[in-house]
């Protein structure tokens, strides 16, 4: 795990950056950070999800190569 602590205002600037490029929306710093905060949670916790998903997928795909290799020894004895 990192322990690197996330940095609201940087996340702010790249999203005032992105709706001013993107959008052609012009918004201030302070305007910004709420959204900012809004849209930190929604991706974390999808994030997060997609994580513990991606982990069960590998966790399941191991435990049927185990059983396979099990199987085969039963076979050989």
């Amino acid at each position: 795990m990192s322990n690197d602590k996330f940095d609201l205002i940087k996340f702010s600037s790249k999203i005032r950056d992105l709706l001013e490029s993107e959008l052609d929306i012009s918004v201030g710093n302070m305007e910004v950070i709420p959204l900012a905060e809004k849209l930190y949670k929604l991706v974390r916790n999808e994030a997060y999800n997609e994580g513990v998903l991606d982990a069960q997928r590998v966790l399941n795909q191991k435990l049927s190569d185990i059983s396979e290799q099990l199987d085969l020894l039963l076979q050989y004895e």
